[in-house]
């Protein structure tokens, strides 16, 4: 919606006398001259133009089989906004107001400054104005106070959006007009609605003046035809559809021809052949015109062809590069997440919460054969079970209080031809997973207080923290569904099981200094060592929220430990020599041993029942985990914990 308003105090006044000041250029400026340029006084005209009424009759009559619809929108205007103070008006072409209902207690004010039956509101009559304006400029318009030309008008606010019948010709605006203070954005988007519901009353109109033969070759068409067909209405919408276009192009009425079909309607009335590229490949479309009485296209009929086969697509490079580390287990589910990205498999992640599940189901996205198609990510956990179910599946217009007039098509719809993200699938409702479970069979659902069933597209990657075998036994999770969700499960590596904390921790300094605008700091080695040892309950996104904190504080510098919000690893005084002992190591000599010997002996059985996990071989010998990382490089046990780590990779990714 263009929005018009006075740009800066006494703008007006300034304009009147010559002077544009810091206004030059602005677009209320070249609204005023036009109209001033057309013979309006800025002052007001004696007296505004008003026709009389069985002229108002006559031009009601030509609006046809419309004015009734037009009436019936404007007393469903008449009942939302009698509270509201505002006025609504249908004009014609000519900008006459043929109809006025509403008001309240601004009636009188619309009495005063002629906005009745029968009054003249072209940009010639009134200067700029929302129905002049509009019907000039063909497009929705909002005019705020003092950015209306005339005097008498500055305490008005107006929003009018065109009114176009079937062919896109505009036949008069629907225009809500109040005092200045009940200025709302909600009244704008109101104008738009309701012209547009008086739209949808022509085209239907026009449907209907069809002969009875052309609409039974419209529905043989689409219902006998082998191949994806849709009809395409004015400006651009699909009023209809066979079966293939709803399952192969994810066709659905009220949808754009450009995302159904890859072209808007200009480049689809031109006719001929037309090659596009939608979310399933590359098409053929052929386009056959629905011609009304007087020989214009009312409608399009569109069929997809199969076009000659495109040339395979690359794997995306890179598509897991977001998930930064050489961790042998993290590799692994890297490799096993690439292998079955191009599968049509569901995939089930399970890992625990900040490890990273909604990177690698982006990445597994980004190197699918779906990678045009939309990423849409639902949380199943951060939801009530009511608002989970109409965020998933949508609802009909009016389904509950509060409920949007024009209703939601939901996440399902939003994800068609791409990849739908349950995040936390395991906090579901029952009743939830069985409308799920029904949609993964079939396809079909149906929208909050809807009984229209309708089908959906796309490929279902869910993650969960809890074990959901456990809860399948406990019965807190149906089993049907978990083995539909679970056609190739993936798991991420908890953080304090990583071998490659310090890595990481230096790639994400870089990005997050990048994203943040910053100078990228260095990571003090002090500071890696206490991020080293830290165990990291939050895992990755923990880590991320450290660096972050330390790139601020470090300000281009040196990241030091106490620039990081994490506990600092206890001082290590005692060094590993062959005569020391660690003071936090209860040891015994071994026969025939040093203490040396007996110290690595008991680090590699640490390591052994810890299964390669540091964190945990630390926690056993009582020492912190820097200390750990000295000790195998002192008794030459790095190497076999790093082989520990891969064997304890590869055994969870088979």
């Amino acid at each position: 919606m263009l929005v018009l308003e006075e740009p800066e105090p006494r703008a007006w006044e300034r304009f009147l006398g010559g002077d544009r000041g810091a206004s030059a250029g602005h677009a209320v400026l070249a609204r005023w001259a036009r109209a001033i340029g057309l013979g309006v006084r800025p002052e007001g005209s004696a007296e505004p133009v008003v026709v009389a009424a069985r002229d108002v009759r006559r031009r009601r009559e030509r609006f046809g089989a419309a004015w009734p619809d037009a009436e019936q929108v404007l007393e469903g205007l008449e009942r939302e906004l009698a509270s509201q103070g505002f006025v609504a008006l249908v004009t014609d072409p000519d900008a006459i107001v043929l109809g006025r209902r509403g008001g309240g207690g601004f009636l009188a004010e619309a009495d005063r400054v002629r906005l009745i039956e029968g009054a003249r509101w072209h940009e010639d009559a009134r200067g700029t104005n929302a129905i002049g304006t509009a019907l000039v400029e063909r497009t929705p318009v909002a005019v705020l106070g003092r950015a209306h030309l005339e005097r008498t008008n500055h305490e008005l606010v107006c929003y009018a959006a065109p009114i176009r019948d079937a062919m896109g010709e505009a036949i008069g605006v629907l225009d809500l007009t109040g005092h200045l203070r009940a200025a709302s954005p909600m009244a704008g988007l109101a104008a738009i609605a309701a012209a547009r519901a008086i739209e949808a009353g022509l085209r239907d109109h026009a449907f209907d003046a069809l002969s009875p033969a052309a609409m039974r070759a419209i529905e043989r068409a689409l219902a006998r035809c082998d191949v994806p067909a849709v009809l395409i209405e004015r400006p651009g919408a699909v009023r209809a559809h066979n079966e293939k276009a709803r399952t192969v192009l994810g066709a659905r009425v009220g949808a754009s021809a450009s995302r159904v079909l890859g072209a808007e309607w200009s480049a689809l009335e031109r006719g001929g052949g037309l090659d596009v590229r939608v979310a399933r490949g590359a098409l053929r479309i052929e386009v056959e015109p629905v011609l009304d009485p007087a020989g214009r296209a009312l409608a399009l009929l569109a069929f997809a062809l199969p076009a000659l086969p495109a040339p395979k697509r690359e794997e995306t490079p890179g598509a897991f590069d977001a998930l930064v580390g050489d961790d042998p287990a993290l590799i692994a589910t890297r490799e096993r997440a690439a292998r079955f990205a191009k599968s049509k498999l569901p995939v089930l992640i399970v890992a625990e919460t900040g490890t990273g599940k909604e990177l690698l189901a982006r990445a597994i996205h980004a190197a699918s054969d779906r990678a045009r198609g939309p990423f849409v990510a639902v949380n199943c956990g951060a939801l009530s079970p009511a608002l989970l179910e109409s965020e998933l599946f949508g609802y009909a217009p009016g389904a509950f209080t509060g409920a949007r007039p024009s209703g939601s098509g939901g996440k399902l719809a939003e994800a068609a031809g791409g990849t739908l993200f349950l995040d936390e699938v395991g906090e579901m409702p029952p009743a939830l997973q069985t409308a799920l479970l029904r949609v993964l069979e079939d396809g079909g659902y149906q929208r909050v207080g809807e009984h229209t069933t309708r089908h959906a597209d796309f490929r279902v990657v869910a993650a969960t923290c809890r074990e959901l075998d456990q809860a399948v036994t406990s019965g807190a999770f149906r089993r049907d569904l978990y083995y539909r969700l679970r056609g190739v499960e993936l798991s991420l590596p908890v953080l304090r099981a990583r071998t490659d904390v310090r890595l990481l921790a230096k790639a994400l300094v870089v990005r997050v200094a990048r994203e943040e605008g910053r100078e990228v700091p260095v990571l003090g080695e002090a500071a890696l060592e206490a991020l080293a040892a830290h165990d990291w309950p939050g895992n990755v996104r923990e880590l991320r929220n450290a660096i972050a904190h330390g790139v601020v504080l470090a300000d281009g510098g040196v990241i030091e430990p106490d620039h990081l919000p994490i506990p600092l690893p206890a001082a290590q005084t005692i060094e590993l020599e062959d005569e020391d002992v660690p003071l936090d190591l209860e040891l015994s000599l071994e026969a025939g041993g040093t203490l040396a010997q007996s110290a690595a002996r008991a680090v590699e059985r640490a390591l052994e029942e810890a299964r390669g996990n540091l964190s945990e071989t630390a926690r056993r010998l009582g020492v912190a985990r820097s200390t750990l990382y000295r000790m195998l490089d002192k008794y030459g046990l790095a190497t076999k914990a790093k082989k520990r780590r891969r064997d304890l990779g590869r055994s969870s990714s088979d």
